[in-house]
């Protein structure tokens, strides 16, 4: 018997109840809103909904488990009591369909079997991707045997926006006292352009150099261990010259700094977790003496 998949974590965990909702009337529960790219089904309320602007989401590609990365956000449609319930195959389907029509990527419908389910083995899902207002959107949906309710995945592939302040004051007292410093640049996926919100970065790094006219800099890019490691190093090599060509366009002598693409060779991070393989991706500053 397939077993049916809950998507209360970053990675798929047992079966559990979902709340009945009649607290609050088998209304939606407060504050829950449908995702403005996917409606619900008929005679079905929004009882849970977690929404996190930034997070890790394991999605099953057809092949294999991959990790994506983004807005996520996970929501359970629980049936109303004593409207009529769809099956598990009429929900699926229905995203299935709606997906397809939209242009997308249906990846996998049914029982997923196998080595390269991962935590997914023996699970009966639908998953699927497509574009939404430019951005790449990936999703899961599975429900009890029965219909009575379904959960429903999705996230919105992004990078994460910096929160944390990085000042040339910090970026500083770090190269004096460790001899270099990690930043978190995000760029286009599998390219070398500096995304605009990692721009505030780029000035405190040039502010830094403007500050410290005897300072040099080696610019470092990595990698996490995914893909193939002769394309993550060129990648890591060519982000750290387009950092380099940032801080040269606003004023840096570039005789001041150097860059080196050393791909996946340094983990400061365990590789096998998604936070740990986020944290690899980085461009170092490494002061030269």
């Amino acid at each position: 018997m397939a077993l049916t998949l809950r998507f209360w974590g970053p990675l798929a965990i047992a079966l559990v109840a979902p709340s009945t909702g009649a607290a609050l009337g088998e209304e939606d529960c407060e504050g829950c809103r449908d995702l403005p790219y996917l409606s619900r089904m008929p005679n079905y309320y929004l009882s849970r909904a977690d929404v996190l602007e930034f997070d890790a989401q394991p999605f099953f590609d057809g092949k294999k488990v991959v990790s994506v990365e983004g807005k996520v956000s996970r929501l359970t449609y629980t049936l109303i009591e004593e409207k009529p319930r769809a099956s598990a195959l009429q929900i699926r389907r229905n995203y299935a369909n709606a997906v397809k029509k939209a242009g997308g990527k249906l990846l996998h419908d049914g029982v997923c079997d196998g080595e390269k389910c991962g935590d997914l083995d023996g699970v009966e899902f639908a998953s699927g991707t497509f574009k939404h207002q430019g951005k790449e959107i990936w999703f899961t949906i599975s429900t009890n045997a029965e219909g009575a309710w379904y959960d429903l995945i999705a996230c919105e592939r992004g990078e994460m926006k910096q929160d944390v302040e990085v000042t040339a004051e910090a970026m500083q007292t770090a190269l004096d006292a460790d001899g270099h410093i990690a930043l978190y640049i995000n760029f286009d996926t599998n390219k070398a352009t500096i995304k605009p919100e990692s721009k505030p970065v780029v000035d405190e790094v040039v502010k830094l150099l403007t500050g410290q006219p005897e300072l040099k800099l080696s610019i470092e890019g990595h990698t996490d261990d995914t893909g193939d490691p002769k394309k993550a190093t060129k990648l890591s090599a060519e982000r750290a010259k387009a950092v380099m060509a940032a801080l040269v366009k606003a004023g840096v002598d570039g005789k001041r700094l150097k860059t080196a693409g050393l791909g996946a060779a340094k983990p400061i991070a365990d590789n096998t977790t998604d936070e740990g393989r986020a944290k690899n991706r980085r461009v170092e500053l490494v002061k030269i003496d």
